[in-house]
């Protein structure tokens, strides 16, 4: 007869890797994510002094190439790949400073902070500290630092999730809205740029075969979302600005606005006092704001 007595299935744990394979697989990483050496010259180079002992003796030789030859092509694949997404992820600073260094500004920042994520798209997330740090050295500057975190507003733009947008049908409803503190989109960011970087990042995404480019000079904020028709950019009057940024900061709507008209001279107050509802309807309408 079937024995109808109920058991517990339990599921076996997977083998473990034996300790020899382990070591030999963080041997092979640690490798292949050596960074280049930048010469004199406008080439790169492997530094195959610097691979593990234990990859570079279980590497056999395949052709013409050597065991340690094979491996420095793993490594050169890895570092171009890296490189080819940074590029493409910060044009803009990569035509300021001029592709070489921009690699090379890559390479230090990935050796002092290598990526651990096995998705790309956190590959930058530390960029713009570094930039601002002292370890970025020359390539720290107020233009560089300032083109990165704009450039990776857009990234962020373009991952961060998008929560339900706000909505209000009565009077009540609205008046409840602007009596608390907004919610703003997760992927939407903002940033004041002392040269014209928008535009600039424009014209080399445009024109791929602009190699270098310096933006002019000019006080302009931003405002960097993803819309009904992907990533986008607005730009703030120097009025809106300051709204913004109280309103960022977590008061409610009505409270901002009294904070910032405290401190204009009476034209500007005129003006923002008949442009604010036209603003927020446009921020809203471009879906900045989100349901609390």
């Amino acid at each position: 007869m079937p024995d109808n007595t109920d058991t517990k299935k339990t599921k076996s744990k997977p083998p473990e890797a034996p300790e020899s394979l382990r070591r030999l697989q963080k041997a092979f990483g640690h490798s292949i994510a050596t960074p280049f050496a930048f010469g004199a010259l406008d080439g790169v180079e492997c530094q195959v002094n610097r691979y593990d002992s234990l990859a570079v003796s279980q590497m056999v030789g395949r052709g013409s190439l050597s065991g340690v030859e094979r491996l420095a092509v793993y490594n050169q694949q890895y570092w171009f790949r890296l490189l080819t997404v940074m590029q493409e992820e910060y044009p803009l600073l990569e035509r300021i400073v001029g592709v070489r260094e921009f690699n090379k500004l890559v390479t230090d920042y990935l050796g002092a902070h290598p990526s651990k994520s096995p998705s790309l798209r956190h590959l930058s997330d530390g960029f713009v500290d570094f930039l601002a740090s002292d370890a970025a050295g020359v390539y720290g500057t107020k233009m560089n630092i300032q083109t990165a975190r704009l450039e990776y507003l857009y990234i962020h733009a373009f991952d961060a999730e998008e929560l339900a947008p706000l909505t209000f049908a009565t009077i009540e409803q609205a008046e409840e809205v602007m009596s608390n503190p907004l919610r703003f989109q997760p992927h939407l960011g903002f940033c004041q740029c002392d040269w014209a970087l928008v535009e600039a990042r424009r014209t080399v995404r445009k024109n791929s075969e602009i190699k270098s480019i310096i933006p002019e000079e000019n006080t302009e904020h931003w405002a960097v979302f993803r819309g009904k028709n992907g990533v986008s950019s607005h730009q703030l009057s120097q009025l809106q600005w300051p709204l913004i940024q109280a309103l960022s900061g977590g008061q409610p709507f009505a409270e901002a606005c009294e904070t910032v008209a405290a401190t204009m001279e009476r034209d500007d107050l005129e003006e923002f006092s008949s442009e604010i509802q036209s603003w927020f309807a446009t921020w809203a309408a471009m879906g900045w704001f989100a349901a609390s």
